[in-house]
């Protein structure tokens, strides 16, 4: 038996059955659950917002890259990170799936609080 959550769920409430949006859910999975709380895979966590909430960490993009490629249905991934001053950090993440390329750009303050930009 699967746990689903909201963000599993598509706007009607069916589980996800397109696998881009399924790979996507679980990209955001791992940037954002918190290390060891994923039952199914505890060390695939990335835990951006624990890790953006200090000082700048110069082997998390490295980490983001690492950990989003170990998955399989991922071929490649690249994350730009920004310090814009104030505290902000910018993310910029491109992943190549199946031929297929995602991105999304998100900005963390200084106290790890996540806004997507793009």
């Amino acid at each position: 038996m699967d746990v689903v959550c909201f963000d599993d769920l598509d706007e009607f409430g069916r589980d996800l059955d397109d696998p881009l949006e399924e790979l996507w859910q679980d990209v955001v999975h791992m940037l954002f659950e918190s290390f060891g709380t994923n039952a199914d895979a505890p060390d695939r966590s990335i835990a951006l917002e624990d890790a953006l909430s200090g000082p700048l960490d110069p082997g998390l993009r490295h980490r983001i890259e690492t950990k989003l490629t170990d998955d399989p249905r991922i071929d490649a991934a690249q994350a730009t990170m920004t310090d814009e001053g104030n505290g902000i950090t910018r993310i910029e993440l491109k992943l190549q799936a199946n031929q297929t390329e995602l991105g999304v750009t998100l900005t963390f303050d200084g106290a790890g609080n996540v806004t997507r930009v793009l």
